[in-house]
């Protein structure tokens, strides 16, 4: 085995995702690579001594990976330290009250509200309310201001009948005096009763409605 072929074997260590491996690794290649010099050393030739640019090239392709690897390491602490920090802080949202963008809220004790946004004053906008199987339970009709309003519903269906408590969807479909479509935005408001940490993105439970924590707009005190 050449002093070269160690220096590369030292450099492949890098590929690997485990950073302590990888470090013992190059720990044991580069006793190889010590062994190997030294007995170059010794054995090597008064009229035709070993190439010293090589040798130090070799000791630079050392100091190169082991920085890598420590850098490495030095990236998953900080990754680590940030991702136990920001699990930390999102427990906070526990209890809060949070706004966030939706059209999806809770029924509850014959009462739910929606929150909107319209780019202009619109007269007789269809409002649709469905429940969590799609199916339409409930039209009116109402102005929206220009701006932000809020839309509540009492829980009766088109029907008459109460409707059950749950998770109930709005659409609202409103237009200009010229049958222009406005981009009505909507956005709920509840309490945070627990969050999954599970995925790649923090959500939080609201009601019977799940937030992506990206959503959020307002955060209050209960």
């Amino acid at each position: 085995m050449s002093v070269a072929s160690v220096a590369s074997a030292a450099s492949s260590a890098t590929s690997t995702s485990d950073s302590s491996k990888s470090r013992q690794t190059l720990a044991n290649n580069f006793e190889t690579f010590l062994t190997l010099l030294t007995t170059q050393l010794k054995a090597q030739s008064p009229l035709d001594p070993m190439d010293t640019n090589q040798f130090t090239q070799e000791l630079v392709q050392f100091s190169q990976v082991e920085q890598q690897i420590n850098m490495n390491s030095n990236l998953e602490s900080l990754i680590s330290l940030i991702s136990q920090q920001t699990s930390s802080s999102i427990v906070g949202y526990l209890g809060t009250n949070v706004t966030a963008e939706g059209a999806t809220t809770e029924l509850s004790d014959g009462k739910a509200t929606w929150n909107y946004n319209s780019p202009q004053a619109a007269d007789g906008a269809t409002i649709t309310i469905r429940n969590a199987s799609g199916t339409v339970v409930y039209t009116d009709t109402a102005d929206l201001a220009d701006g932000a309003g809020t839309y509540t519903w009492n829980g009766r269906t088109s029907t008459g009948s109460v409707a059950a408590d749950g998770r109930y969807t709005i659409t609202i479909d409103a237009r200009t005096s010229d049958k222009k479509v406005l981009d009505v935005n909507t956005s709920v408001t509840g309490t945070v009763t627990g969050i999954d940490l599970s995925g790649d993105e923090p959500v939080l439970e609201v009601g019977g409605s799940r937030i992506p924590i990206s959503s959020v707009k307002a955060i209050a005190s209960s």
